[in-house]
């Protein structure tokens, strides 16, 4: 989720670090599971965020409404136009030339837009598809998610799980007690609320407990660090070692064979989404995203000010070479500027072309002005 601002002085986790500990446990599940070349789940997985946008989906949220009228904005998307057609290495082809099987493994919603029956906001974009569809129609493959998409996708589950949740606890966002309390109320996930305490939460206490008896463990600080740890290590070992073949819309597919497991990782993530959103820094710090995002795509798309889209980088402008009259490609790759970027280099973006004090203020009646 990574919802916690850049200006945290303290350690927390971020898309990069996010990435390498799904990519981890990727590879772990497809080892365990027998598959044939398990680096390339392994590799999906690294490269699962790579099309999340600044400030996360709150960022991805306003670049979907900006480029509404050019097929939109999905996050997954992004990562396949990236690694198909803008990650360029080599000067006879466009984006990396991955293997088949690897595209497919990156490729969480294998729909165009509008097509998803359960997220008609998830899609791939049209020319990559389609690109996608041509390549695989030949070959016998009939599949909307692949195994390596599948192993990501529950990886990426797991990660947000556990590494969320250690993150929440770390920052004060929740505790383990309102956590047990959460569960009893929520009609939803009551049932788990012994799975949690006697899985994950009572043999972590014993280990963090040990700790202390053998005076290994000096403070309170030291005892919530291995409390935190082996929460998370516990979380993750239950989750990664259920995985199996399951029934699931009338077809075979991965996932978790004990049912309590799969609402206890529903349950987490909703849990700890639902402590981080009643954050008012955190909402505080969304809303400052999109005043940023919308200037800085205000300012790319005044062609007066940004002449010969000279203010993008020279890899982007030579992909609007001969079509400078197409708006639907100058306006994508405006888009893909802006989604490339760290939240970090976004505000010094803005901040460069608005002012060094222009964030000071955060509401903006012009944004958001709606009175009860």
């Amino acid at each position: 989720m990574q919802l916690l601002g850049v200006d945290h002085t303290n350690f927390h986790r971020n898309r990069l670090t996010h990435s390498l500990e799904v990519a981890q446990i990727a590879e772990s599940i497809a080892t365990n599971l027998g598959l044939e070349n398990p680096v390339v789940s392994e590799t999906c997985s690294l490269c699962h965020d790579m099309g999340n946008p600044p400030f996360g989906h709150a960022g991805e949220k306003i670049l979907n409404e900006l480029a509404e009228d050019i097929g939109g904005y999905e996050g997954n998307a992004q990562t396949f136009r990236i690694l198909h057609r803008l990650e360029k290495k080599h000067y006879a082809f466009a984006g990396l030339n991955l293997t088949v099987r690897t595209l497919l493994g990156v490729t969480k919603y294998f729909y165009r837009k509008g097509e998803n029956p359960d997220k008609p906001n998830k899609f791939l974009y049209n020319d990559d598809y389609h690109f996608l569809y041509r390549e695989i129609k030949d070959k016998q493959i009939d599949i909307k998610k692949s195994i390596d998409a599948q192993i990501m996708d529950l990886a990426d589950e797991i990660a947000y799980a556990a590494h969320d949740l250690e993150d929440a606890i770390s920052f004060g966002f929740i505790t383990l007690s309102e956590m047990m309390y959460e569960f009893d109320i929520d009609e939803e996930f009551k049932s788990i609320r012994d799975v949690f305490k006697n899985e994950i939460a009572t043999p972590a206490r014993i280990v963090a407990l040990k700790g202390r008896e053998n005076n290994r463990l000096n403070t309170s600080e030291e005892y919530s660090f291995i409390l935190r740890k082996e929460l998370t290590s516990n979380i993750v070992h239950i989750l990664m070692n259920d995985i199996g073949l399951v029934d699931k819309d009338g077809s075979k597919q991965l996932g978790y064979k004990n049912k309590n497991f799969i609402k206890l990782a529903e349950g987490l993530k909703k849990l700890v989404f639902k402590a981080l959103l009643r954050k008012k820094d955190i909402q505080l710090y969304e809303k400052q995203g999109e005043r940023i995002i919308r200037g800085l795509f205000e300012v790319y798309s005044d062609s007066k000010f940004n002449k010969d889209l000279l203010l993008l980088p020279p890899e982007l402008r030579a992909i609007t070479k001969n079509v400078s009259d197409d708006y639907s490609i100058i306006k994508r790759v405006i888009i893909d500027y802006i989604a490339g970027m760290m939240d970090s280099f976004a505000m010094q973006e803005y901040k460069r072309y608005f002012g060094s004090s222009s964030l000071d203020m955060i509401y903006d009646r012009n944004l958001w002005s709606n009175q009860f």
